[in-house]
C-alpha cells in the first residue's frame, strides 16, 4: 500500500496555470467594465451639454422680443454668429438682453449682455452688433460653452400673409442646426416666436 504524499508536481502547475488563466479573464472582464463606465459616463457628460444647449436655445427664441424699433431688426446672422435681443419678464430680473451665438475653432459659445431696463440702453451694443456680427461680443459674457462643434446654422422661417392687397412676410420662427464633429448627423431644433401662428 502506498502512503498518501500529496499532490504531483504536474497537478500543482496545472492548478496553478488554471488559476492564472481565471485571474487573467477576470482582470480582463474588470477592466472592460471600467472602460466602458467611463465611455457611458462621457456621453451622458456629452448630452447633457447638448440638453443644455438645446433648452438654452428655446429659451433664446421664446424670449425674441421686437426690435429697437420697427426699422432696426431683432436678430442678425453672421458668418460664425447669431446674435438676437430677447426680453426678460421674472421676479428676479426686468428688462431686454443681447444673446450671441458664436462658432470659433470648434467651440460653440453661448454669450450674453447685462439686462438693461430700456431698449434705449443696449441700442449702441446692439447697433454694434448689426454692423459687424462677427466681431462683436466684447461686451457680452460666455454663459456656456461646448466644444466638438464644427459648423452651426440658423434658418428664417416665414410665411406669406395677405393684408388687404398686400403680401407681407412674417417670421414665424427659426430653425438652429449644429455640427458634431463625432456625429455624422446634424442636431437640429426650432422654436417658433410668439404670437405668430
Amino acid at each position: 500500500m502506498k502512503s498518501n504524499q500529496g499532490f504531483t508536481l504536474i497537478e500543482v502547475m496545472i492548478a496553478l496555470i488554471i488559476m492564472a488563466i481565471i485571474g487573467i479573464m477576470t482582470w480582463r472582464g474588470l477592466d472592460g467594465s471600467l472602460r466602458s463606465k467611463e465611455v457611458i459616463e462621457q456621453h451622458i457628460e456629452e448630452h447633457k451639454a447638448i440638453q443644455t444647449l438645446i433648452n438654452n436655445w428655446q429659451n433664446d427664441c421664446k424670449g425674441l422680443t421686437n426690435g429697437l424699433n420697427s426699422e432696426i431688426p431683432n436678430f442678425v446672422k453672421g458668418n460664425k454668429s447669431f446674435w438676437l435681443i430677447k426680453h426678460i419678464s421674472s421676479i428676479n430680473a426686468q428688462g431686454w438682453q443681447i444673446i450671441a451665438y458664436t462658432l470659433t475653432d470648434k467651440k460653440l459659445q453661448r454669450l450674453q449682455s447685462v439686462i438693461f431696463p430700456t431698449k434705449a440702453e443696449l441700442e449702441t451694443l446692439w447697433l454694434s452688433a448689426l454692423k459687424e456680427p462677427d466681431l462683436g461680443g466684447n461686451n457680452l459674457q460666455a454663459s456656456f460653452e461646448l466644444d466638438g462643434i464644427s459648423s452651426q446654422m440658423f434658418q428664417l422661417k416665414y410665411q406669406n400673409q395677405i393684408s388687404g392687397s398686400t403680401l407681407k412676410s412674417v417670421l414665424l420662427g427659426i430653425e438652429a442646426s449644429w455640427q458634431f464633429s463625432a456625429y455624422t448627423n446634424r442636431l437640429t431644433t426650432s422654436c417658433l416666436i410668439e404670437n405668430q401662428l
